[in-house]
């Protein structure tokens, strides 16, 4: 069974989670120092990045700096051959071949109800290499694993929730953000105005979107960077819209080719638009919370993770059992409900919501009260637990 809690706890020591968010989570940064040892239940190192690389997952894309100017693309099986040429290296998503790095991004998910795209990124320096001045647009965890790191950064965001972010040496991408971002008067902070933070093994480093920052290693520093990608609430508006059409042709087709000053096919288009805006109309005014609530359900329990093999043991009404992830369910009150629970989104039929209730709110339980919960005949509160078992929700205790 996953300790959720017990992975935030370790992630924010000394800091309580709970506070943690309420105080910091998309408003400022944060520094929390750690002890020399808290981070090595993640048995994440300069090696384990290496073994990774030598075989690397589809999503593992891998990046160097050249000079600490030049970013360029690499094979993830030369990380060390960049390593010794005096290049800082990023390798992507590494929690997809690392368990303990899963469970840490599973308790983000399942716990906080994020609906965030969370990964890891393993950032590898050499002496006197960092990454120059920029800002990201995701919130960022940098957990620092071995050596030591400087970093300057911002006080706050220069925006907040910012639609883009900047490359590293690249004053294009810098005044195509300050552009973007016009009317928040974002603006690019000054060398003075940053704070400074050396970062040794076990101290934790937030930093919300938008806030700009450099690093520069002295010595050999191996960091993790928590990634945690938004997903604004217009995007989640536009899934929903494209879950209602995407059996329908007409909103699937392109619009047709129009020469510019071409009137009829402008009017083609026009009428084509209209269709579409009026098929809109008529869904919005059927629309419910529900409708936009179900995509944002989804993308919490967007993360990746496989239950374990379970023996397949008949139940018995007295078998102990556990639940190893929150569940949480809709709001509809016609319909099947929908429940997520880990990574799996799932419905059952409205006439058995009680199962559902029972489970949410009961850690520990037997089969024998799942009936009770669900006022339900053996068979059905059985076949219930048994597709919890399957789907790593319930366990034996």
């Amino acid at each position: 069974m996953i300790d959720l809690d017990g992975e935030l706890r370790g992630l924010f020591a000394p800091m309580s989670p709970r506070v943690f968010f309420a105080r910091h989570w998309e408003r400022q940064p944060r520094l929390i120092r750690g002890t020399a040892d808290k981070f090595a239940h993640l048995a994440f190192s300069t090696e384990a990045l290496y073994r990774i690389g030598r075989d690397p997952a589809e999503s593992q894309v891998c990046k160097a700096w050249v000079d600490m100017r030049r970013e360029i693309a690499i094979d993830p099986r030369s990380i060390a051959r960049h390593y010794r040429a005096g290049r800082s290296i990023c390798m992507r998503d590494v929690q997809a071949s690392h368990a303990p790095l899963q469970r840490v991004v599973a308790a983000m998910k399942a716990t906080l109800g994020l609906a965030h795209e969370i990964g890891f990124a393993g950032y590898l320096s050499p002496r006197q290499q960092g990454i120059p001045l920029h800002c990201d647009r995701h919130d960022v965890f940098v957990l620092q694993i071995e050596g030591t790191k400087e970093w300057r950064y911002a006080r706050a965001p220069s925006v907040a929730f910012p639609l883009t972010a900047t490359q590293p040496a690249n004053p294009a991408s810098m005044n195509r953000f300050v552009a973007m971002h016009a009317r928040e008067a974002a603006a690019i902070p000054a060398p003075r105005d940053l704070l400074r933070a050396v970062l040794r093994p076990g101290d934790l480093l937030y930093l919300p979107g938008g806030t700009f920052h450099a690093t520069l290693a002295a010595q050999h520093s191996l960091s993790l960077t928590l990634g945690c990608t938004p997903r604004p609430v217009f995007a989640m508006v536009g899934q929903a819209i494209q879950r209602a059409f995407q059996h329908d042709p007409d909103w699937r087709r392109n619009l047709p080719p129009a020469a510019p000053g071409d009137a009829t096919a402008a009017r083609a288009i026009e009428q084509l638009l209209r269709a579409r805006i009026r098929d809109l109309s008529r869904w919005l005014q059927a629309a419910d919370v529900e409708t936009f609530a179900s995509v944002w359900r989804s993308d919490v329990a967007g993360f990746s993770w496989v239950p374990p093999v379970a023996a397949r043991a008949a139940l018995e009404p007295a078998t102990p059992l556990v639940r190893a992830w929150p569940v949480t369910t809709g709001r509809r009150r016609t319909g099947p409900v929908e429940v997520v629970a880990a990574n799996r989104v799932f419905t059952v039929p409205r006439r058995h919501h009680r199962l559902v209730d029972g489970l949410a709110s009961h850690a520990q339980f037997t089969p024998r009260d799942t009936q009770h919960w669900g006022r339900c005949s053996w068979p059905t509160a059985r076949a219930f637990l048994e597709l919890m078992l399957h789907h790593g929700i319930v366990e034996r205790a």
